[in-house]
């Protein structure tokens, strides 16, 4: 049986040369750890800077030579203290050079973004003793931007097929031209799932600074429980409603193939963690959600016009379309439609788009709140949905926590609920709910009076 196990280190893991010390002595304790992704150097303590963050600094202020070399020095700084506190035999200062002419050299924003990356994974792949792999090389887009998967999973198949411990940096490939092109933050998880499906790894380990998935923000809820056990669905639900656990995109090529994904903490390595899988002999028993989590500055467009028709949501889903309003949840009935949307696109288009709605539908009302955060929890134990939602919304009243809107989204098997919240209130909603759930009897049965018609984009 393929005990070929693929392993990804975050930003956090692979900070500082301490941090690089862990993470070798990890790959080193299981021989079956052969390809190991990495990201750009991440926080090492508050108030630092992460890598890609600065570089993107540096891209974005290359006329203004003093504060270029001040975050390029930032940079410059961090990899070599890496190099010279292990004494990786490496030339950093010459390739940082380099990477430092190619910003005035007409060098894309992509190749820019992803140097964080390409370097530490020179230096890490140095200093363990693997061999370096460039993801130019194996992860290919297409021109429009969209990965190719075919030649991808060519490329990395033969390129891999001879080797067993390499190094290969996370978040970005190349187009057929050679040119470096990016997938989205957080895209180093992509890299790991992809390598992960096309070598048929019988794991996916995902290294990062917490012991797992935690049922909610451990900045805002001390000491929140562990999931021990997600299914695929669960964790994307997260993903989507902006937990910083797993890149969404990332789910989909190791659940094709059913390869389990490992949630683990670097720093706390003997920690349970979480497996994700849809074909676990265990079971979270403990735990009726499988996560609490928010994400903030969205708006609530609500029209009013009776009998909303068929042509009418036709008219205004090509009004979104015309202004790349990204449309997030969608609820509606006979005379209403409320659309949640993004704050930032709709404030640079807000009064072209009420203005191109009233002209095209004549709505009898437009209504739009801004500063949403909207606030979701994944129900694992549907039984227990009524209970939640109900006890969720009076602690919140109690509270004095107004809510813009409920969307419900239920199948036979699962069911979430997405509060639609002040920004400003978040936190506290998150803290009530955590509480509320948490305190929920297990042999109530309260009915609630809320049920809203939805469609999720």
């Amino acid at each position: 049986m393929n005990k070929l196990i693929v392993t990804k280190f975050g930003g956090s893991s692979l900070s500082n040369d301490i941090q690089f010390k862990k993470v070798k002595d990890i790959i080193l304790k299981d021989k079956n750890r052969q390809y190991i992704v990495v990201s750009a150097p991440g926080k090492a303590f508050e108030g630092d800077y992460k890598v890609t963050d600065l570089l993107y600094k540096c891209y974005s202020c290359t006329n203004n030579k003093d504060l270029f070399e001040n975050y390029f020095n930032m940079i410059e700084k961090k990899y070599i203290s890496i190099c010279e506190n292990l004494k990786i035999d490496i030339d950093i200062k010459k390739l940082l050079s380099e990477i430092r002419n190619n910003f005035f050299n007409g060098a894309s924003k992509d190749y820019i973004l992803s140097r964080g990356e390409y370097l530490n994974g020179l230096i890490f792949a140095k200093f363990i003793n693997f061999k370096f792999i460039d993801p130019a090389e194996i992860i290919k887009f297409r021109e429009n931007g969209t990965l190719d998967k075919n030649m991808t999973k060519i490329l990395i198949s033969k390129k891999l097929s001879h080797i067993t411990e390499a190094i290969i940096p996370g978040f970005y490939g190349s187009t057929k031209d050679g040119s470096i092109k990016t997938f989205p933050r957080g895209g180093s998880d992509i890299t790991g799932s992809i390598i992960s499906s096309v070598m048929n790894a019988s794991l996916y380990e995902n290294w990062t600074d917490v012991s797992g998935v935690l049922l909610a923000n451990p900045h805002i809820i001390d000491n929140p429980k562990v999931i021990k056990y997600m299914t695929y669905s669960e964790i994307k639900q997260l993903s989507h409603m902006g937990a910083e656990v797993l890149n969404e995109d990332s789910i989909a090529p190791v659940k094709k193939k059913g390869i389990p994904i490992s949630i683990k903490n670097t720093n706390r390595p003997y920690d349970i963690g979480t497996i994700i899988s849809d074909n676990l002999d265990n079971e979270d028993n403990e735990n009726i959600i499988a996560g609490i989590s928010a994400k903030r500055n969205y708006s609530i467009i609500t029209l009013s016009k009776s009998y909303t028709s068929k042509n009418d949501l036709n008219i205004i889903f090509s009004i979104f379309d015309d202004y790349n309003i990204n449309i997030e949840y969608l609820s509606f009935d006979y005379d209403s439609v409320s659309l949640i949307v993004p704050d930032l696109i709709l404030n640079t288009c807000e009064g072209y788009f009420i203005n191109g709605i009233k002209t095209r539908i004549d709505p009898t009302s437009i209504c739009i709140k801004h500063d949403i955060s909207l606030v979701g929890i994944v129900i694992r134990d549907v039984n227990k949905y009524n209970d939640i939602l109900y006890t969720s919304l009076k602690n919140l009243s109690y509270q004095n926590i107004d809510i813009e809107i409920i969307i419900q989204s239920s199948s036979s098997y699962k069911s979430n609920i997405i509060l639609g919240i002040k920004d400003f209130n978040s936190s506290r909603a998150i803290k009530s709910l955590y509480k509320s759930i948490n305190n929920i009897n297990s042999n109530s049965n309260i009915n609630t009076k809320y049920k809203t018609v939805n469609i999720n984009f």
